[in-house]
């Protein structure tokens, strides 16, 4: 009995699973095609991101090179 309890609710979880699914595509609306001013405010949006990425990317470079330096200055045998 509880094998076919189990097998009752796997049944239940994929039909209520796949309602979830076909609602949720017949739901999705259409995206309206952007205006050139939102389209350029979107660019620039992207811009800044990519570009405080790069930023980030660049300090944590330079505190890498910085870290391996004082490690290889650290290596070094005093005289």
């Amino acid at each position: 009995m509880h094998k076919s309890i189990t097998q009752a609710s796997m049944f239940a979880r994929c039909l209520i699973s796949s309602y979830m699914l076909i609602k949720e595509v017949a739901t999705i609306k259409p995206i309206k095609p952007l205006t050139p001013q939102q389209q350029r405010i979107d660019t620039l949006k992207q811009q800044v991101k990519r570009s405080q990425e790069a930023v980030k990317a660049e300090r944590q470079r330079q505190q890498v090179a910085k870290a391996q330096a004082q490690l290889a200055k650290a290596r070094q045998p005093t005289l």
